[in-house]
């Protein structure tokens, strides 16, 4: 969807560190003959490194998770990179758009673009899983705190309610669009 509301001079990024999904997306991309998008195959992350992505259920990837800890005989070791490194390697000049959902690593990919969300103050749609957070030592507090503190107004993208730090987050599952002025 993103490929086809872009501009002929714009371009989409994606991230996809699954091996099964990132196939799936190329074929995809093959078959829809599209030009303007990049994938890479690789995950987001605060830090670069090597981590274990589980595979809690082979028939939903999509339900797949960076573990420190896993009892799950299904997993790929997959590799991460920061987006501040990925957009300064690749010399790109705009970010206007950001889209997360890593089941509960969204703080972790945000604290590893904090120069791109500072320079270009791209537009945010997230996914806030407070239990998915939890997973990861975070919490959905932490992340909507961490984005009202670079100035983004957030906003729950089904209710259009205003979330901040007073709000409710307790076992929260919903996406919220987060923008900033420049």
């Amino acid at each position: 969807n993103f490929a086809n509301l872009t501009t002929l001079s714009g371009e989409v990024h994606g991230f996809e560190p699954d091996s099964v999904n990132y196939k799936r997306c190329c074929e995809n991309i093959k078959l829809n003959n599209f030009k303007n998008i990049t994938l890479n195959n690789i995950g987001l992350g605060d830090k670069a490194g090597k981590f274990t992505m589980i595979i809690n259920t082979p028939s939903n990837r999509g339900e797949n998770r960076i573990s420190a800890t896993s009892i799950n005989n299904n997993k790929e070791t997959i590799e991460v990179i920061t987006l501040d490194k990925y957009v300064s390697e690749k010399k790109l000049n705009k970010v206007n758009l950001i889209k997360i959902d890593v089941e509960g690593f969204e703080l972790n990919v945000l604290k590893g673009a904090i120069n791109v969300l500072k320079q270009f103050k791209p537009l945010l749609f997230i996914e806030l899983d407070d239990n998915n957070l939890k997973e990861q030592g975070y919490s959905a507090s932490d992340l909507i705190n961490y984005l009202l503190q670079l100035k983004y107004k957030i906003i729950n993208a089904e209710s259009n309610e205003n979330i901040n730090e007073k709000s409710n987050f307790i076992n929260c599952h919903y996406d919220i669009i987060c923008t900033t002025s420049l």
